[in-house]
């Protein structure tokens, strides 16, 4: 007797909302950046935003599934208003 398993869909089909998809509305596929695209944008390497993630610098992070992603909409707003560095 074989057991066959459902495959999962890749992270972005899962992060739609049932409501989302009742009310026709868009999904957030294509507003999350990875680690390393975003490490290119800003002419980083990817341990430099490894550790402004862990001291708490940059643009806010999601964790979904292994991966570290950042909302697109998260990063202009750290590009627009840099943090002064005094807290």
């Amino acid at each position: 007797m074989a057991l066959f398993f459902e495959r999962r869909p890749p992270f972005e089909f899962r992060l739609k909302s049932r409501a989302s998809r009742k009310k026709g509305k868009r999904s957030v596929i294509g507003k999350f950046i990875g680690e390393h695209e975003l490490a290119a944008e800003l002419k980083l390497t990817v341990s430099a935003l490894r550790k402004w993630r862990q001291r708490g610098y940059g643009p806010a992070a999601k964790k979904i599934g292994k991966s570290v992603r950042y909302l697109r909409v998260d990063v202009e707003d750290f590009l627009a208003n840099p943090p002064t560095g005094q807290k």
